[in-house]
């Protein structure tokens, strides 16, 4: 794609911070392997002032064998709504190795 090693790393090294204590998604923390992510809160022009919750996920991190999406249409808050589905989802993986 033509996007320098050097940008996936920078990425990936905030995707992980954003999955580590600190970080906004705090489902995912203490999980293992080390997972890399971006949480999202979306807007969608409700008259509620509801939101639509998403994260995306790999892990491991250094080594992804998995990637998920979560998204729940007015849902909330992407930490709080969509990471622990995304967590459901992947201890369901690592644990069926």
């Amino acid at each position: 794609m033509g996007i320098k090693k050097e940008t996936i790393d920078l990425i990936t090294e905030g995707m992980k911070e954003a999955c580590s204590p600190g970080g906004t998604a705090f489902p995912l923390f203490d999980f293992k392997p080390q997972v890399a992510c971006k949480t999202g809160t979306a807007e969608f022009g409700d008259p509620k002032g509801r939101t639509h919750a998403w994260l995306t996920a790999f892990a491991p991190a250094e080594n992804p064998e998995i990637v998920v999406t979560a998204l729940v249409e007015a849902g909330g808050e992407g930490s709080s709504v969509a990471a622990p589905i995304v967590r459901k989802v992947l201890e369901e993986y690592f644990q069926s190795q």
